[in-house]
């Protein structure tokens, strides 16, 4: 199943399904887009319900689609809705019940108390998420994995103050904290990143652009460095190492005789990072609408993010008439609404006022991410919006997307 397919590319007449699976009222909402269904075919198309597929009928060809974990009622076909561009769309009624374990939601990745414990076990046994390259040195023990704050623990720091400290300047501007550093031998674990001292880099096994930091085997971003070293000669009072921030999405912790899944999969793993986390900060703090922002110098990236359903089953798939069968596997994902403005410095805020409310607003909650890392799930959202068909790629004025999950089950 290839997500990232724009569906406007329907060369030959390929077929794509885009079907959505609503649990709660056991319904599936089905799209089948094609040139074929438009008026620049002169062949008949025909499509057949059954009970356990759908099948595609045109000039002696034919293309047998077999959902599974659902049983059709072809009996229950409704709202049949045909749209120019060669999109059919109807609803039908599915008998069985998909399989539960599918929408068991395991977010414990995500939860920073286990991060930490996982570091604390596996200390040295850190790798590339991408390729597997080790990214720590060998024999490396952190004495120390402390959790920090939430991201916006200094907005409110100057409420906790109630005096200036030594040297400090007195300017009239709010106390705001430096950022917490590690020292030798810890390792600082956040909501979406951990910090640690360039010394704990495996040397040769990453390289450095600017601030940002890269694995030398298959160049995916790592982190960022938030502190350079200073000083000549060897370790000591005269020199100090640079401090990393390490996504927690581009690597992984695990033992030497686990194997890692390279290639493709790590752009799944990535989005289930992503949509663990927004799922797991919608119930933390009780809201369905996320501003999710990250700043590099005087660039901004905003995106606004509203839930529509933490688990969704969706079909996709792209075919051709000359396959005779296929197997239609579902994808838990997890659908929103989203927006995003990206402001270059010097630019003037987007006229936008949704943007302006939403971080107004009580009842909106507030997430800070790495640029990068910012930029990255934007992208993912964008991809998966092509995905969709184009009669539901928006509402609302917002996008229509989602992010998926990784399959658990292997």
């Amino acid at each position: 199943m290839a997500l990232s397919d724009e569906l406007t590319r329907q060369q030959g007449g390929d077929i794509l399904i885009y079907c959505e699976f609503k649990r709660a009222l056991s319904l599936l909402n089905t799209s089948i887009i094609s040139d074929r269904l438009t008026n620049k075919f002169e062949n008949n198309v025909t499509i057949i319900v059954e009970e356990n597929l759908i099948t595609i009928r045109e000039k002696g060809k034919v293309l047998c689609c077999d959902f599974i974990e659902a049983k059709l009622s072809p009996l229950t076909c409704r709202g049949l809705k045909y749209f120019p561009n060669g999109e059919l769309q109807f609803t039908i009624y599915v008998d069985s019940e998909m399989n539960q374990e599918m929408y068991q939601m395991d977010t414990n990745h995500t939860k920073q108390s286990d991060f930490v414990e996982k570091i604390q076990l596996y200390q040295d046994k850190c790798y590339c998420a991408k390729c597997g390259q080790k990214i720590f040195a060998d024999h490396c023990i952190f004495m120390r994995v402390l959790a920090l704050p939430s991201e916006n623990w200094a907005d409110y720091s100057d409420m906790w103050f109630c005096h200036k400290h030594e040297g400090d300047e007195d300017n009239g501007a709010p106390h705001h904290p430096k950022l917490l550093l590690p020292k030798e031998k810890q390792c600082l674990v956040g909501d979406t990143y951990l910090l640690v001292q360039g010394r704990h880099l495996k040397l040769g096994h990453t390289r450095t652009s600017g601030d940002a930091l890269y694995c030398q085997r298959c160049g995916n971003q790592l982190g960022l460095m938030v502190q350079e070293g200073s000083g000549d000669g060897d370790v000591g009072m005269f020199r100090t190492y640079p401090v990393y921030k390490i996504f927690r999405h581009s690597v992984l912790f695990h033992r030497l005789e686990e194997t890692i899944d390279r290639g493709p999969k790590f752009e799944v793993m990535a989005e289930d990072y992503f949509a663990n986390l927004i799922v797991e900060q919608s119930h933390l703090y009780t809201s369905f609408r996320l501003v999710i922002e990250a700043v590099k110098g005087e660039h901004t990236v905003t995106c606004l993010v509203w839930l529509i359903d933490p688990c969704l089953m969706v079909y996709l798939d792209r075919c051709s008439l000359d396959e005779s069968h296929i197997q239609l596997r579902p994808t838990k994902v997890l659908k929103m609404l989203y927006k995003c403005q990206i402001q270059p410095g010097g630019c003037p805020p987007s006229p936008d006022h949704t943007f302006s409310s939403w971080k107004m607003d009580q009842a909106v909650h507030s997430i800070q991410l790495p640029y990068p890392m910012c930029v990255q799930l934007v992208s993912f959202l964008v991809q998966s919006s092509k995905c969709i068909p184009r009669s539901q790629r928006f509402l609302n004025k917002f996008f229509v997307g989602f992010l998926r999950y990784a399959d658990k089950g292997g």
